[in-house]
């Protein structure tokens, strides 16, 4: 296992879902009603994604620490049998260079060899939370195949994940499916080079109980370099989230930059959002 684990980085598998309420939960997709549904759904988004980035510098490290520069704390043990696995613990709770107070367990459990084709991995949770907000769930790669264009390409799937929130108790859940491409940096041995171009769709839950489907319309493009600095959304792209018996949205990433910023179109609305 190299530092092409770089593959976990991807993640930013993104956004939204879909129910069968009768009622209207949304009145009229105003600005306030809109900026909530998605950054409970990028919320989501970005932890996990962040937790791409964790089994790459858990790849990458050694002495059983994270590399000293990483943005994550923690510790890490491998094992062999059945199949080769990472576990990052946290332990009773370390705060990364983030801002982000992380406890409890992530396990990465692979199968297959990095770099050939059929190579896959699950992601699971043990006791995890981040800033007091419990996470539980699963994700799970295809394996790994070339496609057309000569580049590597698989699909992630999130399965059951939910994020209970310590202010309340209320929770955010989310499910889907992305597939990625690795466009550059493959091979590279500076982690920060790549970029996955990502298609799909996803549904989900917000703290309100509203549900909501999600189609990236526009591939998002993600890219690792912006990981660094905390940022764990893509650069680029658009997506068309549905809440439930209620009028579409759409989002744009942007134009490529490394930012927080998005622009969300509601009705006759457009008006730009800072993510968390």
């Amino acid at each position: 296992m190299q530092k092409k684990w770089i593959v976990f980085l991807l993640s930013l598998s993104f956004l939204f879902f879909s129910c069968d309420n009768e009622e209207d939960p949304i009145s009229e997709n105003n600005e306030s009603e809109s900026e909530a549904i998605f950054k409970d759904a990028m919320y989501m988004n970005a932890e996990i994604n962040s937790h791409m980035g964790m089994g790459l510098s858990a790849f990458a490290g050694s002495g059983g620490r994270l590399a000293e520069n990483d943005v994550f704390c923690g510790s890490l043990d491998f094992s062999f049998q059945p199949s080769f696995a990472i576990e990052l613990d946290f332990g009773a709770g370390c705060a990364g260079a983030d801002g982000k107070n992380r406890k409890g367990k992530i396990k990465f459990t692979t199968s297959g060899e990095f770099g050939e084709e059929g190579f896959s991995f699950i992601l699971t949770y043990d006791g995890f939370s981040v800033d007091g907000n419990q996470l539980s769930g699963s994700v799970s790669s295809s394996g790994y195949l070339t496609n057309s264009e000569g580049n590597f390409e698989y699909t992630l799937t999130f399965t059951d994940m939910l994020l209970t929130l310590a202010e309340d108790s209320s929770t955010i859940a989310y499910s889907g499916s992305h597939t990625y491409e690795w466009v550059e940096g493959y091979g590279s041995e500076d982690p920060a080079t790549s970029v996955f171009k990502v298609t799909g769709s996803s549904s989900g839950i917000t703290r309100k109980g509203i549900e909501y489907n999600s189609e990236i319309t526009t591939p998002y493009m993600v890219k690792s370099a912006c990981y660094g600095s905390g940022i764990f959304y893509p650069v680029s792209g658009q997506a068309s989230i549905t809440p439930v018996g209620a009028q579409a949205f759409t989002v744009d990433f942007g134009e490529g930059s490394c930012d927080k910023k998005v622009t969300i179109e509601a009705g006759a609305l457009t008006y730009e959002v800072d993510l968390p």
